[in-house]
């Protein structure tokens, strides 16, 4: 299914910013170019953003403009991993003891990186719906793999046949047609920022 898009000068009325805040959002990379979609119209050309992506950004952006820099939102937006490590006292603070029993000696040592803390509060949300030898294949997959993937925008799908659960990372926009089941359809970019969000309040 298309998903639904808002043109620019809708996005500006319903949000209240100015042309200016939205093209400085984007030389920033706080707003992706690839979310600046050029459509033909009656005009001439038009351009369109993803609805439910661009409100939930610019909501956020307002939100945390007073507090923080142009610089610091970019690196906040930015698909790349924060440089940011925590040791277990304050994890547990964070993710469910039951997720930590449960997965992180796969990533135990001093302290859990940026990654770790990303791959584990997905094994806690996804724990309603996998069970827990499904979240250690995942967490292992995505361990061995999702750096080839993190500087771009991309899900991670789990499908499953015949009992056997298989996990793929894909770049968007794409329509997955396959066999089998999808157990699983996640943005990475949305939990990384969602991550960063969460980081923040710590």
């Amino acid at each position: 299914m298309e998903q639904e898009v808002i043109s620019k000068k809708e996005l500006l009325d319903e949000t209240g910013i100015s042309y200016g805040q939205l093209y400085r959002w984007k030389r920033k990379n706080i707003i992706p170019e690839e979310w600046f979609i050029k459509k033909s119209s009656y005009t001439g050309q038009e351009t369109f953003f993803p609805k439910e992506k661009i409100l939930e950004r610019v909501e956020a952006i307002k939100g945390m403009k007073d507090e923080y820099s142009l610089d610091e939102l970019s690196a906040f937006f930015s698909p790349k991993p924060a440089e940011v490590t925590m040791k277990e006292d304050l994890l547990v603070k964070f993710l469910k003891p039951q997720t930590l029993n449960a997965f992180g000696d796969l990533f135990r040592g001093e302290s859990y990186d940026f990654h770790s803390i990303l791959f584990l509060s997905l094994a806690e949300d996804l724990r309603v719906k996998l069970n827990d030898d499904q979240c250690r294949e995942m967490l292992g997959f995505l361990a061995g793999r999702y750096r080839e993937a993190e500087h771009k925008t991309s899900e991670l799908v789990g499908f499953q046949k015949n009992g056997v659960t298989i996990w793929v990372i894909i770049s968007p926009p794409s329509e997955v047609i396959a066999e089998a089941e999808i157990l699983v359809r996640i943005n990475l970019e949305d939990k990384v920022n969602q991550l960063k969000k969460r980081l923040s309040t710590i």
